[in-house]
């Protein structure tokens, strides 16, 4: 899941892990993914960006950690807000600054997700 409020990115992102045979759900903000979720979208991880309207990421990842059933999801901050590594590290999780290298991206998504579906 990518969740960030920057259309080309998200769509840039989506397109290259679809390209290597992720299925991505994609969402333009925290209030959207959360919705997906609750909905029953269970991705192998999110791709968080932080600084978002209405929902920030570190909102979304409060309300992700306040519900039981989506706590467990790993979540890796993608982002290119200033001191993104203290954040995720405040989040208690990854971080990867934007903007990303195709390898790092994809090492990380594999890292969570080892294969994609075929």
């Amino acid at each position: 899941m990518i969740i960030d409020d920057d259309v080309d990115i998200r769509e840039t992102i989506q397109d290259l892990l679809e390209a290597r045979g992720y299925e991505v759900i994609a969402a333009g903000d925290g209030a959207r993914a959360l919705a997906e979720l609750k909905g029953g979208a269970r991705p192998g991880v999110i791709l968080l960006d932080l600084m978002m309207p209405g929902l920030s990421g570190e909102e979304f990842r409060a309300q992700q950690l306040a519900d039981a059933a989506l706590a467990g999801i790993p979540v890796v901050v993608l982002s290119g807000a200033r001191g993104v590594d203290e954040a995720a590290r405040q989040m208690g999780v990854e971080s990867l600054p934007k903007p990303v290298e195709l390898d790092q991206l994809m090492r990380t998504v594999n890292k969570f997700c080892p294969r994609a579906p075929h």
